[in-house]
């Protein structure tokens, strides 16, 4: 079974829990975004699971949440229906007014789910003759690995210390 374990989710709802009792009369900015950030963070961890199912639950028990901290937050529900929950329906956020642009909590079945290739037995990302292997499997587009592609175009796909290659010659652009 390749979910979340209920200990993952568990320490996760624990985590949200805390970060907002601890933050119970910051501002809605700050609460927005501390929560968004532990959200991103857990679910691309556990993105590449069969995680849909979990994760919409994960978004109700939140919203839960968020709404009975809203309501004490702002005393009432009135109050924090106007407050927390106007931007585009039911979603937790606000309208900045420095840009006059929503600023919506991330929600846990938004992140797309990944799906995970285990590399071949054997395979070494040292191993020069498997340097094709490892380009391939690369996903140098994805948002995460931006950083790791400026590093490889900056050395030239090889490595400073053995001069190694990890893309063959013929794939250098």
């Amino acid at each position: 079974d390749l979910r979340p374990s209920r200990d993952a989710v568990a320490k996760h709802k624990s985590n949200l829990r805390v970060t907002l009792k601890r933050l119970k009369s910051a501002p809605l900015g700050k609460v927005t975004e501390r929560i968004s950030s532990i959200i991103r963070g857990w679910t691309w961890y556990h993105s590449v699971t069969q995680c849909h199912a979990t994760f919409s639950k994960m978004d109700a028990w939140l919203w839960e949440r968020l709404w009975k901290w809203a309501s004490r937050r702002y005393k009432g529900r009135k109050n924090a229906k106007l407050n927390c929950f106007n931007v585009k329906g039911w979603n937790f956020g606000y309208i900045d007014r420095k840009t006059n642009k929503p600023v919506i909590l991330s929600r846990h079945d938004q992140t797309k789910v990944r799906k995970h290739v285990k590399i071949k037995p054997g395979a070494s990302i040292y191993d020069t003759s498997l340097a094709h292997y490892f380009a391939r499997r690369m996903h140098l587009s994805h948002p995460r690995s931006r950083n790791l592609k400026g590093i490889f175009i900056k050395q030239k796909y090889s490595c400073p210390v053995c001069e190694n290659k990890f893309r063959p010659d013929d794939l250098i652009e």
